[in-house]
């Protein structure tokens, strides 16, 4: 399951949720979000100019610049500043200091999750209790229809598990239609789900 909760899974999972700036990632969140089987949700929003945009009180705030590398990946290992939040989160539910945590978000404009993987599979401290669940990658859907997918584009949805087409609902259905035939054409196993009916991301796919 996607969305298994620390208890079923025995650490907490992450998801990361990517997306250049501005291309709805936070419209995407506040709407899944409201569901209340995501209520133990604790998001990481590294991107700063969100703060006044969630709907959301389980949200840490941490600049930009301490996560992401030159080459647009998340930085996450122990001597970051994304390991030691999730180092520290962890100490303090298990202190009983927060509420109890179900999963992490990882709300970022980097779009390679490669990092994330790796630490949350070999880090001797964060590996034993975080677990990897996969990467949504959100895509402006009026800006791909009307300039087409970038380089940058094809390489998220090539380490994407699904992919959120945000602002569709200002898109006519047949220019949708198009970019999701382009879509199909670069990741034919990819789960394409539009951002305005969130709450189907909860849904397993096949």
């Amino acid at each position: 399951m996607f969305f298994a909760t620390s208890r079923q899974l025995g650490r907490i999972p992450v998801v990361a949720i990517t997306g250049a700036p501005g291309s709805g990632k936070t419209t995407f969140l506040n709407r899944l979000l409201q569901k209340p089987e995501l209520a133990r949700t604790v998001v990481l929003a590294t991107t700063g100019e969100n703060r006044t945009a969630f709907e959301y009180d389980r949200v840490l705030y941490l600049p930009a610049t301490d996560f992401i590398s030159e080459a647009g990946c998340l930085c996450c290992d122990m001597r970051s500043a994304l390991g030691d939040t999730l180092r520290d989160l962890f100490l303090k539910a298990l202190a009983k200091k927060v509420s109890p945590i179900d999963r992490v978000f990882i709300e970022t404009p980097a779009l390679d999750p490669s990092q994330l993987k790796f630490t949350l599979r070999h880090a001797p401290f964060l590996g034993q209790r975080y677990v990897y669940r996969g990467t949504f990658f959100v895509l402006d859907a009026v800006r791909a229809i009307n300039s087409g997918l970038d380089q940058q584009d094809q390489d998220a949805i090539a380490h994407a598990d699904r992919l959120i087409l945000a602002k569709n609902d200002l898109a006519n259905t047949a220019d949708l239609n198009k970019l999701e035939a382009s879509l199909r054409m670069i990741r034919a196993d990819l789960a394409v789900l539009g951002s305005d009916r969130a709450s189907q991301v909860l849904i397993p796919t096949s």
